[in-house]
């Protein structure tokens, strides 16, 4: 159905467009880390961020910034390993509280861990853009078994070490250097590598929203790299970059717009549409769906809508408490 085709599509692109205001919300947040005698709003540093994405946002292809992403790769891996190892050698220090279950947890806390699962595992998206750009996409299997288990491995090691370290404390901000003191150089430097990883990040993903809208408005100049064409992709990636500072502006928490984006849109994409979707197309080409098959697919449906729904109550309610707490759009 057409009208079921666009919804996806309304859907996956405000997703993206939302992740960008994300990356931009955290590049702020390691600004003023980094920044820490500057004194400006959150906004502004928004801003500041958004100047020094346009001049990387000009590649035009994911394979120009082939370099980039390996220094993104490096940047992220090394924040990391600095921030779990002070947490390492300094948790003896602490009298976090922690436990294996938490018993106390509300609704609201579980649902708001599962949107956060959702939308830390919503990147496979993306690894069609990559196989799109290359000579041989049927070696693109080789990466994935190199990025998955990192993936992995980076996300446990890092959120098991900090709750060690933090306990009920820890906070969903994006920024896991913050269990360094201020005054210790390793927080300046892991806050510098943040930085650099977003900036890196925001070009995957900003270059696939710039490229879709360029076809939009200039078909014939996507790859035309004269002055008109490049004039038209850097009034693209304007858009699209001002585009994620008014997200990021609006919505200054990040763990609230974590939520928003996971229940609204990550849930939906990656557990209630793609079993849709595999069933239409097995009845358009005549083929049968297996008993088994059809009630692993109803499985996954059904619990993409339960996730869904749970998640939208609880991102409505997080970002009330956001607002309530002064979090408002804007606020300096």
């Amino acid at each position: 159905k057409l009208w079921f085709t666009w919804l996806v599509r309304l859907l996956f692109w405000t997703f993206i467009i939302g992740i960008l205001g994300q990356y931009v919300q955290v590049l702020a947040n390691s600004l003023q880390s980094v920044l820490v005698n500057l004194k400006l709003c959150n906004y502004e540093f928004v801003l500041i961020g958004v100047v020094m994405l346009l001049p990387l946002a000009q590649l035009r292809t994911l394979n120009d910034s082939r370099a980039i992403q390996q220094v993104n790769t490096f940047s992220i891996t090394l924040c990391i390993l600095i921030s779990v190892c002070f947490m390492w050698t300094h948790m003896s220090e602490q009298t976090a509280h922690t436990s294996l279950v938490n018993y106390g947890a509300s609704w609201l806390d579980v649902s708001s861990a599962l949107n956060s699962f959702a939308f830390a595992f919503m990147g496979n998206f993306i690894y069609l853009e990559f196989m799109a750009e290359m000579p041989k996409p049927e070696k693109f299997y080789k990466s994935f078994y190199i990025s998955s288990p990192y993936q992995l491995v980076m996300y446990s090691l890092a959120s098991l070490t900090q709750y060690g370290f933090e306990g009920d404390h820890a906070a969903n901000d994006g920024k896991i250097f913050e269990a360094i003191p201020r005054d210790n150089p390793l927080y300046g430097i892991a806050a510098f590598l943040l930085l650099i990883h977003m900036l890196c990040a925001y070009l995957v993903k900003g270059t696939i929203v710039a490229r879709e809208l360029h076809l939009l408005v200039s078909p014939g100049t996507v790859n035309d790299r004269t002055l008109r064409g490049s004039l038209v992709w850097f009034g693209v990636t304007t858009a699209v970059a001002f585009g994620a500072f008014l997200i990021s502006s609006c919505i200054p928490n990040f763990g609230a717009l974590v939520d928003l984006l996971a229940s609204f849109q990550a849930i939906p994409l990656g557990l209630i549409i793609p079993p849709i979707y595999l069933v239409g197309a097995r009845r358009h080409s005549g083929r049968a769906t297996s008993l088994p098959s059809a009630l692993a697919l109803m499985g996954i449906f059904v619990l993409g809508c339960s996730l869904t729904a749970l998640g939208i109550a609880e991102s409505v309610l997080g970002l009330r408490d956001s607002f309530a707490s002064g979090n408002r759009p804007f606020n300096c």
